[in-house]
């Protein structure tokens, strides 16, 4: 949840457009529902009373839905997109300034493939479910709320079957959820370690050819490759397992609501217009939940991908670590060096060993090895 409420937090700079994108997201989705509370009038006063007034007032009703959800549709798909790149630009700014302030003992502990693969990799993620996913997740709920209206204000008794059906599709869907973030988790991983194998080699390839260990490399990162493959795999998998699941979720829904509405209606408790338009409010929802599904699938992944983010922009920077340095002003005496050995992080062998000199003020030393002597 609180990485939820991190990612929301990145909306507070954007209200108005997202006002703006809310107000085309509920004129859309009362458009939606209106198209299937026409289907009553549309059998019930047309096509069996005949009606002369029906006849020049629907298509015309039809034809204005149509202008004003297409509008409402632009209105909201720009806003949101507007939006979602937005907060993925200030997340990747913000992760790019935060990695150039990170002492070099954070650096020591990522390697440089890794930190670029969550700028590139994670973030362009990140943009993907931000772009498309509020746009989602916003829309279709309100989608489905229409829809569940004109439910209602058609048959109660049917409602509450439809109600009780849904659970047919959430259950499933918050499974593979679960499932599907741990393997984006590990899938994005092992691109990380490939981006790290790639900087090492391409950059050090002069090293790699004087050694003649092409072959050896190109082993290592075949394994790689292998490794990211499968986590894929199993990934693809699980996401396609959705559309089977709500295939035949949907069926089964549909199919129980469709025996007891014709019930109703060849015991003349229902009408022939209520109840199409009844079913077409019950099959336009089976969208909105399908759509749900595969931005959940998405969303998992992206927010594998934002942990790992978020890890980063966690570590305290040079400027947040009290390191107790002050400003050198005027520089007075001499800087003496007695038998000072350095190593670098994780290194066996050290980079020097005894060093000694004197540097008096205002003098500039520099020391190389005898090979750049």
């Amino acid at each position: 949840m609180k990485l939820y409420l991190r990612l929301l937090s990145y909306l507070k700079p954007y209200r108005l457009r997202i006002v703006g994108a809310l107000a085309c997201g509920v004129i859309f989705a009362l458009l939606t529902g209106a198209y299937a509370w026409l289907m009553q009038p549309l059998l019930d006063d047309l096509f069996i009373r005949k009606d002369r007034f029906m006849l020049g007032i629907l298509p015309i009703a039809i034809i204005v839905l149509s202008l004003l959800k297409g509008l409402a549709s632009y209105g909201q798909t720009t806003l949101w997109g507007y939006i979602g790149l937005k907060i993925v630009s200030d997340i990747r700014e913000a992760l790019y300034r935060h990695l150039i302030l990170l002492p070099i003992g954070s650096h020591n502990k990522h390697a440089t493939g890794h930190l670029m693969s969550y700028i590139l990799n994670d973030v362009n993620l990140m943009q993907t479910a931000v772009s498309t996913g509020l746009k989602t997740l916003v829309l279709q709920p309100l989608i489905l709320v229409a829809l569940a209206g004109v439910i209602l204000y058609q048959n109660s008794q049917l409602a509450l079957l439809a109600i009780i059906v849904v659970p047919l599709f959430i259950i499933p869907l918050s499974k593979i959820g679960m499932r599907l973030r741990k393997y984006a988790a590990t899938g994005q991983a092992k691109i990380g370690e490939m981006s790290s194998h790639l900087q090492e080699t391409l950059s050090g390839i002069r090293v790699v050819k004087a050694f003649g260990k092409e072959q050896f490399e190109s082993d290592r990162f075949l394994k790689k490759n292998r490794a990211y493959f499968k986590e894929i795999l199993h990934a693809i998998t699980v996401s396609e397992i959705a559309t089977p699941l709500m295939e035949t979720a949907g069926a089964i829904g549909v199919s129980i609501i469709i025996w007891y509405a014709g019930f109703q209606v060849i015991n003349g408790a229902m009408t022939a217009g209520k109840f199409f338009s009844f079913l077409t409010a019950t099959m336009l929802m089976y969208g909105p939940l399908k759509i749900l599904a595969s931005t959940n699938n998405m969303l998992q992944q992206a927010i594998a991908g934002s942990e790992r983010i978020f890890a980063v922009l966690d570590e305290k920077n040079e400027a947040q670590l009290d390191t107790g340095k002050r400003e050198i002003g005027h520089t007075e005496g001499e800087i003496a060096f007695h038998d000072v050995s350095f190593s670098y992080n994780g290194s066996v062998a050290p980079a020097l060993t005894k060093i000694n000199f004197l540097i008096k003020a205002g003098e500039t030393v520099a020391f190389t090895s005898r090979l750049l002597a």
